[in-house]
C-alpha cells in the first residue's frame, strides 16, 4: 500500500511540474508578444522592431503589442514601414494589420516593404503610454506555394512630435 501512495505522490509532483513549466513558457512566449519603445523628450525617435515570421500557415494570424512610452508628452505622428533584414519569401503572402485605439490601417506586407506607411496621429500624456497592436495575417485563400517560407525583417516605428 505504501509504494502505490508513494508512486501517486511522484506522478502528482511530475504534473504540478510540468504545469509550472507549462505557465512559465506561457509567460515567458507573451512577453516576446510585447515591444516596448521609449521616445526622446525632445525631436524625432526611430527604432526598428525584429521580427521573424515562420511556419504560416493559411488563416494564421500572429498579434503583438508595441508600447509606446514617454517622459514628456506631446502630439506625436508616429508611423509604421519596414526593412528587410534578408531577402523575405513571405511579403507576398502576408497582410499587415496596426491599430491604435479605435484607428486600424491594414497593408500587405510587401507595400510595407514598398515603402507604404502606416501613420497615426497620438496624444501622450506626460508619461504616459500609447499602445498599438501589430497583427500578421495570412489569408485562408493562400495556397501551398507559401509553404515552408520565411520573412526576417524590422518594422520601423519613426515618431515625430507635432
Amino acid at each position: 500500500m505504501k509504494k502505490v501512495y508513494l508512486i501517486f505522490i511522484v506522478i502528482v509532483l511530475v504534473l504540478i511540474a510540468c504545469g509550472a513549466g507549462i505557465l512559465i513558457a506561457l509567460f515567458h512566449a507573451n512577453d516576446e508578444m510585447i515591444r516596448k519603445v521609449e521616445l526622446e523628450s525632445e525631436g524625432n525617435t526611430e527604432r526598428e522592431l525584429a521580427f521573424s515570421a515562420e511556419n504560416f500557415l493559411p488563416g494564421d494570424v500572429r498579434e503583438y503589442t508595441v508600447v509606446v512610452h514617454c517622459e514628456k508628452g506631446g502630439e506625436f505622428r508616429i508611423s509604421f514601414t519596414c526593412r528587410s533584414v534578408k531577402e523575405s519569401e513571405l511579403q507576398n503572402y502576408l497582410t499587415v494589420e496596426i491599430g491604435c485605439g479605435e484607428v486600424r490601417k491594414q497593408v500587405a506586407l510587401a507595400d510595407l516593404f514598398g515603402g507604404v506607411s502606416l501613420g497615426f496621429d497620438v496624444a501622450i500624456q506626460d508619461g504616459a503610454t500609447a499602445e498599438f497592436t501589430v497583427r500578421y495575417e495570412m489569408p485562408v485563400t493562400v495556397g501551398n506555394e507559401a509553404q515552408g517560407k520565411t520573412a526576417d525583417f524590422l518594422l520601423v516605428l519613426s515618431a515625430q512630435r507635432m
